[in-house]
């Protein structure tokens, strides 16, 4: 997983970047982020799924507003101006069909 540090980090990733972008927003201190960043590193050894890149939400204020993130885990799909979201990390499968939905449109 790749971390983004900053809003500035990720301004730049999205520049002339018309792939889709996988952004799970996250805080240290939460356990059940700590289980979906487990699902999350098995997902990144399948083909067919972009970067998955890791943010901490306390650092993506303007962000999380913007997007109206209620709660973290969150896992994004961003392609564009579109923008799914993933709040319950059930099973490796189901984050996978999540992304392949979020790809189809």
């Amino acid at each position: 997983m790749i971390k983004i540090k900053s809003e500035e980090q990720f301004d730049n990733l999205q520049k002339g970047n018309d792939e889709p972008i996988i952004l799970f927003m996250t805080t240290p201190m939460c356990g059940t982020c700590q289980l979906a960043r487990n699902f999350l590193l098995v997902l990144e050894k399948v083909d067919n799924v972009p970067p998955i890149y890791e943010v901490d939400v306390n650092y993506f204020k303007s962000y999380a507003n913007s997007w109206e993130i209620e709660s973290v885990p969150c896992l994004l799909y961003i392609l564009g101006n579109s923008i799914t979201k993933l709040y319950a990390f059930e099973s490796v499968t189901k984050i996978y069909q999540f992304i392949q939905d979020s790809a189809k449109g």
